[in-house]
Order: C-alpha cells, then structure tokens, then sequence
C-alpha cells in the first residue's frame, strides 16, 4: 500500500515539474511572462467597484464618468453653485482637500447639471427662473433649520418654526407648479403619441407592405 502512494506521489510530482518547464520554456520564446487571472474574491455585490480593490479596471457608464475640468470650467461651475444651490457649493467646498475624488465627482455631476440649467433658461426663462428660486428656499429652509437647532430660547424658535411655515409652504406651491407644468407636457407628449399610433393603425396594410418589400429587397433599386 505504502508503495502505490509512492508510486502515486511521483506522477504527481512529475506532471507538476513537466507544466513548470512547459511554461517557462513558453516564456523563453515569447519573452513574456504568464498573468495571473484578475482576483474577484472580496468584490461586494451592489458596492460599485472603483471603492474596492481590483486588478482590473471597469471604466464607469459614459453618463457617470468623472469629469477632468480645467481650472476655467471649475471656477464657473462653483461660481454657478454659489448663485443657483449655495448649500451644495459650500459642502463642494469643504470636501475639495479632504475627499478629492468625492469632490471631482460630485462636481462632474454639477457642471453636467449646470449646462441642462443654461440650456433651460435660454428654451424655457420663465421655468428657469422657478427652479432657481425653488433652489434658493431649499437652502433656506437649511438654514433656518440650523437656527432652529442653535437657539435656546423658545419664542426665538417660535418664530423660526413659524418663518419656517411659510416658507415650507411657498416652496410646496411652486414645486407643485413645476409638477403640474410637467404634468401637462407628458400629456401633450401622450396626446401626440396616440395620434401617430392611430394613423398607424389606419395605414396598417401599408406599413406592412412596404416592410414586406424591405426584407424582400423588391424595392432595389427605387431608392432615394
């Protein structure tokens, strides 16, 4: 018995030399050295994978990718946060040393939202100019909430409370304004698919002969 796991441990001490020779023999032709596989063990599932070591890099969707601004760029969007969303700019502020990458990130996202915001207001002023005033008492409410937590004496919170009130209430109405304005642009949206989806209906045996054609190649040569 002992002899067979002798036996046994031979071969198996062969073929375990034999593939080492065969791969360094390999690297002395090509010049190049074997990789090992990329390590996956320790990725977190739903963690996205540039917060976790990796060999591998996965570039992130085009929409998400962290933007490299000159210096130009990152002046006027931080120029543009201050007018538009204080808050965000003040807490952009306090990040650029301390987590850079957050801060390049979070700063993509606001340039990209800084361009649909100008492109808003030269198509739509007048509902550019509710977004930023919506933006305005946002940060506002902010602020007085801070008040509210600093102040000891309760008829000064009172009357934070109350300010508070009133404020809360203007931003419901023009957030509310800015629903239903949405609200009645999908419906024209709706509206018009219908439409089209009617005449399709009614010109069915048409569609279909002309994509019968198509597939059957009967229209070569009657091309625009």
């Amino acid at each position: 018995m002992k002899r067979t796991y002798f036996i046994i441990a031979g071969v198996l001490l062969t073929l375990f030399f034999v593939n080492v020779f065969a791969v360094y023999s390999q690297e002395l032709k090509t010049g190049q050295k074997s990789v090992p596989p990329p390590k996956t063990e320790g990725f977190r599932l739903g963690v996205p994978l540039d917060s976790q070591e990796r060999d591998v890099q996965v570039p992130a969707p085009p929409s998400l990718a962290i933007l490299y601004l000159t210096e130009e760029q990152e002046d006027e969007v931080m120029e543009f946060l201050y007018k538009t969303d204080k808050r965000r700019a003040e807490m952009l502020g306090k990040i650029k040393d301390s987590d850079p990458k957050d801060y390049r990130r979070q700063l993509s996202l606001a340039f990209r939202e800084m361009r649909e915001l100008k492109r808003l207001q030269e198509d739509d002023p007048e509902r550019y100019e509710r977004v930023i005033k919506e933006k305005e008492l946002n940060y506002h409410s902010y602020v007085l909430m801070g008040e509210y937590k600093k102040a000891k004496d309760e008829e000064k919170k009172t009357k934070i409370r109350n300010d508070l009130i009133k404020l809360l209430d203007e931003l419901f109405d023009l957030r509310q304004l800015n629903r239903e304005e949405e609200i009645e642009r999908l419906e024209k949206r709706i509206a018009e698919l219908k439409e089209i989806n009617n005449k399709r209906l009614e010109n069915k045996e048409n569609i279909v002969l002309n994509r019968l054609a198509t597939l059957l190649k009967e229209d070569r040569g009657l091309e625009w």
